[in-house]
């Protein structure tokens, strides 16, 4: 309780401090961002602690951590220099008390509530969750940035890592525990998610933050909720599978057209639980909902898809980067609509060529000091560029949504279709190079493992399945969006809408051509041009398992037939956000008032639905070429950003429905998304009350007490490389430099390949490791200590069962640090 109120009143004094400088950047929008000031506050003291932790200002201590608050400090400062500024900021916020008072009240909610979710289930153990604590714990124990990588001695992190260094440096100002902070930081991301959805509705709906009506409040609330509360159908599937509906008993048991045809792994197996309970039997029931889409080889062969959703990702509990950047992926919505009303309001309504042509530096400052004015043009690649370092798939994604947002807003300002294309496309691009420069420090340490994109030609996504993962927010978007050409087709304004089907039409044929073009090339011309194409092409048809191009031809296309309604429905999405956004804007320019349809934000929105509809119908036809060798991270990072985006639009959508039959088909999709979301927490709160705790490390202080009695002596000692027993990715090994922040010789293997994209930095350490714990020869041994600069030693009983002479390896040779049950640790003095 106490750190967690000591996390609690340092995120508020963040917060107040970073107040006024956020109100700057967001005063188009009615909140005036105040539900993004804790968020903005943080990332603002994140970079600073970091770039100046870089450059060896500042040393990696709460000294250092609170000295280099002193620089949302001086923004704030900054913001309020001129009297007008400070009188407009203070009548501004009295104003909107009751919106300070509710983001305020809204976000400590969510972070004490799932700060208990937390405390029910705290153990660090699975998953991800030792890498993203060995991460802390490292930064924690760096002298300096970049933080040495505690898996891979001798190096410095190889990941998106400013999540991390987020989560430490409130560690270390609130002198919180890494275990500890671990969880904090799970509930504070779902606090700030909750406020940010919340503020990014209510300035959809709103006019005026300050006089906005009650019901206004009430329907902001839809925001968190489908974003962040919801789950997806799967949980409810799982209670229809429990009680046996749509199965049938026969002479060699259950059969079922429904679940085989749906084919979701587990559910296609016949029910074996009593069928008078509903929690549905298997272990961790909850994890299969992140699994509904299922990937086939031509072989039949199972090829892992990963799904999640946000309510997933926080049962789960896992602080992995995707999830650490959900309030900043929320944050660049917010600049996103920011910027789209400063350029739909301030860009210049006429164009002259002729001038760009001959003084195009002298046109750029003018466009931007009409545009951003007061507003800090410098937000946006400081925001978008922190992005790619806290989880690199988010950038140019909310880049891209950003760019799009400019471009629609010279649009609706007048600008030619091709001029705001180009215009638009050159601001994304200073953007980016702008953003870049900013974090040149990470990125001279980061090394991608992305090769290229991949044609997808065997794998498009099924529409059950789609709609089994989305329905709750395709309800009330296919509902408000189709409603709105139903009544254009009416109305006369049919066109539009044609038009728009038919460039959707054109974008997946293009789509789908590219890719058979790609797969051609590389199966049908690589091998022509080197004997390193034919072992490409034959490594792309293994993936599919396919004999030949012919094979893979004549099936691919067979899939993409059978699956035709999943293309379909994520296409028919794309062309009524299109039509809807494209409609919006000739009433507009027509002077057509009155209506909600020329309200500027709803083309906004359009644009959150379509670029949503464009992440999940991507995968269908490439994927990012990765570690992995499937579109498995792809689906994955692409269907988690589109989530976050139509959870946003559905709230708005489910606002403007009047329809009670379209409205009660929306509570409904809603009920049946929330069975999940019952189901599942009553699952993670399902545990003794005497064992609650948001210190991560308790499961181990109470199952191997000489193990972290041995980990708290090496705590105490200076820094230095550790020798302990490796292992692969997702063990119970690399546990000391997991709980240390020390880094040891080599961790989880796996993870370190895919993090460096290959095994040349690992080199022999796993030899070298086994050398040291069992070689005959001394003189070797100490050879390859030294060689690692090993500071201590380990032996307890992951040592002993991979190793069992290591017993006797180090006896009588190097001095003993202390002997802790079945754990002993050894100390290498260097200087004897």
């Amino acid at each position: 309780m106490i750190a967690w109120l000591r996390w609690y009143f340092t995120l508020g004094f963040v917060a107040a401090l970073a107040l006024p400088w956020t109100w700057r950047i967001f005063r188009t929008l009615p909140t005036r961002g105040v539900f993004f000031a804790r968020v903005l506050g943080w990332f603002g003291w994140g970079y600073a602690f970091w770039l100046a932790g870089v450059l060896g200002v500042t040393p990696i201590t709460a000294g250092g951590a609170w000295s280099t608050l002193l620089s949302v400090a001086a923004l704030s400062a900054w913001a309020l220099r001129s009297p007008e500024h400070r009188r407009a900021f203070w009548h501004e916020m009295r104003a909107r008390w009751r919106l300070l008072l509710l983001g305020e009240g809204l976000f400590a909610l969510a972070f004490a509530g799932w700060a208990v979710v937390r405390a029910a289930h705290p153990d660090i153990l699975g998953t991800e969750k030792p890498m993203e604590l060995a991460f802390i714990n490292a930064i924690l124990r760096s002298p300096r940035f970049p933080p040495h990588d505690p898996w891979l001695a001798g190096y410095a992190i190889a990941y998106y890592y400013f999540g991390y260094v987020l989560t430490a440096l409130l560690a270390l100002a609130t002198g919180t525990p890494g275990p500890v902070a671990f969880n904090l930081g799970v509930a504070t991301i779902f606090g700030l998610a909750v406020a940010g959805a919340y503020g990014v509705v209510f300035d959809l709906l709103a006019r005026d933050g300050a006089q906005a009506p009650r019901s206004v409040y009430f329907a902001a609330g839809l925001g968190p909720i489908f974003a962040f509360l919801v789950g997806n159908w799967e949980g409810f599937l799982e209670i229809l599978h429990r009680k046996r509906v749509f199965w049938q008993a026969t002479a060699v048991g259950w059969r079922s057209t429904f679940w085989h045809w749906l084919a979701i792994q587990n559910l296609e197996e016949p029910p074996l639980a009593d069928p008078s309970g509903w929690m549905p039997p298997r272990y961790w029931w909850w994890w299969r909902a992140s699994r509904v889409i299922r990937d086939t080889n031509l072989a039949g062969g199972h090829q892992e898809v990963i799904d999640e959703f946000p309510f997933f990702s926080f049962i789960l509990g896992d602080l992995h980067p995707h999830v650490l950047a959900l309030p900043f992926v929320l944050l660049a919505v917010g600049l996103a609509l920011v910027l789209f009303h400063l350029v739909r309001r301030r860009a210049p309504e006429a164009l002259a060529p002729e001038a760009w042509l001959t003084h195009p530096l002298a046109q750029a400052r003018a466009f931007v000091r009409a545009v951003f004015e007061d507003t800090p043009w410098w937000i946006w690649p400081w925001v978008l560029g922190g992005l790619a370092f806290l989880n690199a798939w988010d950038f140019p994604l909310a880049l891209a949504l950003n760019t799009a947002a400019f471009g629609l807003a010279l649009v609706w300002r007048g600008w030619p279709w091709r001029w705001a294309a180009g215009f638009a496309a050159m601001w994304g691009m200073v953007t980016a190079l702008f953003g870049a420069l900013l974090y040149v420090p990470y990125s001279w340490s980061f090394d991608s493992q992305a090769r290229g994109l991949l044609p997808n030609v065997v794998n498009p996504s099924r529409g059950a399945q789609l709609w089994v993962m989305f329905g709750p927010l395709w309800v009330p978007l296919f509902a408000w969006l189709g409603i709105a050409a139903w009544q254009a087709w009416r109305a006369g304004r049919g066109r539009v809408w044609r038009q728009a089907l038919a460039i959707t039409l054109g974008l997946v044929l293009a789509l789908w051509l590219a890719s058979w073009l790609q797969a051609a090339a590389i199966v049908a011309v690589l091998p022509w041009l080197s004997p390193r194409g034919e072992a490409a092409a034959q490594a792309y048809l293994s993936t599919y398992a396919a004999r030949d191009f012919t094979h893979l031809i004549r099936a691919g296309l067979r899939r993409q037939v059978l699956a035709w309604a999943g293309t379909g429905f994520l296409a028919g999405l794309f062309a009524l956000a299109l039509g809807y956004a494209w409609d919006a804007l000739r009433r507009a320019r027509a002077h057509s008032s009155g209506s909600a349809s020329t309200d500027p934000r709803t083309a906004f929105v359009a644009l959150l639905v379509a670029w949503g509809a464009f992440l999940v119908l991507f995968p269908n036809f490439f994927y990012l070429w990765d570690h992995f060798g499937t579109r498995m991270n792809t689906v994955f990072k692409f269907y988690y950003q589109a989530w976050v985006l139509w959870a946003l639009a559905a709230a708005y959508a489910t606002w403007h429905l009047r329809a009670v039959a379209a409205r009660a088909a929306v509570v409904l999709g809603l009920m049946l998304g929330l069975v999940y979301t019952g189901f599942g927490l009553a699952d993670r709160l399902n545990s003794p009350r005497e064992t609650w705790t948001l210190d991560g490390s308790a499961w181990l202080q109470r199952s191997a007490p000489d193990t972290w009695a041995a980990i708290q002596a090496i705590q105490a000692m200076p820094l230095g490389v550790v020798l302990e027993a490796d292992g692969g990715s997702y063990s119970e090994y690399a546990r000391i430099s997991t709980y240390t922040g020390y880094p040891t010789i080599l961790g989880w293997l796996g993870h370190e390949s895919q993090w460096r994209g290959g095994t040349e930095e690992i080199g022999t350490r796993p030899e070298d490791i086994k050398r040291m714990y069992t070689s005959n020869h001394w003189d070797e041994v100490l050879t390859l200590l030294t060689r690692y600069r090993v500071r201590y030693v380990v032996v307890g009983p992951l040592e002993l069962r991979r190793f069992p002479r290591a017993a006797r390896q180090f006896e009588g040779r190097l001095p003993v640090l202390g002997r802790f049950g079945d754990t002993t640790v050894y100390v290498v003095d260097y200087e004897k």
